[in-house]
């Protein structure tokens, strides 16, 4: 099919040559950058909304449990300031992973969701012992205790898993699924047919 100066974009200027292999290489490792600054979870965001909500919650039930003097809030408050901080870190986390993953797919899509379901299950399980314990009438030092010692401990598991162990296996996995899929000899730029 032949076009014609009309069917062409605005714009267009037809290349004399083809560009040079620098010229690709810097096209692909802008585009590299691009996508990396696009899909980066940004750590500094999540760590430190989450930083904040345990900080100032924590902090909240401290006031409220000075065992010194009269409490400094009411202890409904406190719960209810302390779980509107996760909250509100919960639904700040959830809306910043859902931008910056807009678009991925593959398997880097079902670690992700893995990962997601993970915290959800875990925070899941970590409510279901806390009524259970409520339910068992264990003692208020024994719920205290496990109450503030359970969600640190979870979410420091799971950053690990999330940070150490998942990357680690995809990073593996993406490098096996790419070796396998290449030559045995490796991958060989033919030479252009104007070079021969």
């Amino acid at each position: 099919m032949n076009t014609t100066a009309s069917d062409r974009p605005a714009g267009y200027e037809p290349m004399d040559a083809p560009p040079e292999l620098a010229e690709v290489a810097d096209v692909i490792a802008a585009q590299r950058a691009r996508l990396a600054g696009a899909t980066d979870m940004g750590g500094r965001l999540v760590f430190g909304i989450w930083g904040v909500a345990w900080f100032l919650g924590y902090g909240a039930i401290w006031a409220a449990a000075d065992a010194s003097g009269p409490d400094l809030v009411p202890d409904p408050v406190a719960w209810s300031v302390f779980i509107g901080l996760l909250v509100a870190a919960l639904v700040v986390t959830a809306v910043h992973v859902a931008r910056r993953s807009a678009g991925v797919r593959g398997a880097s899509a079902r670690q992700g969701a893995m990962y997601g379901f993970s915290w959800l299950a875990a925070c899941a399980a970590f409510i279901a012992l806390e009524v259970a314990l409520g339910r068992a009438e264990v003692s208020a030092e024994v719920a205290s205790l496990v109450g503030a010692t359970l969600p640190p401990l979870i979410v420091g598991l799971l950053y690990m898993a999330g940070g150490g162990g998942l990357l680690a296996a995809a990073v593996v996995a993406d490098a096996l699924a790419r070796r396998a899929a290449w030559p045995a000899g490796g991958l060989r730029v033919a030479p252009h047919r104007g070079d021969r």
